[in-house]
């Protein structure tokens, strides 16, 4: 929330050992993810823990359902 993001949905793909989650940005998503992914909040997270993402890939998307419909 700190950078703008909203959590749309996270899912758990235990079958593929995956994790699908949807984010929602009002303004410029690639320069807020950009500034969140080098941010020393995100950085310390991650310190000390062991690697626990082998393959991240960020994709921009559209509605196919109207929300509502």
């Amino acid at each position: 929330e700190q950078y703008g993001f909203k959590v749309e949905f996270l899912l758990a793909d235990r079958e593929n050992n995956q994790i699908v989650w949807a984010v929602s940005h009002p303004g410029d998503f690639e320069a807020a993810f950009e500034t969140f992914a080098a941010s020393p909040e995100r950085a310390a997270a991650f310190e000390g823990q062991p690697k626990r993402v082998e393959e991240m890939t960020v994709s921009m998307v559209d509605p196919f359902i109207a929300p509502g419909s």
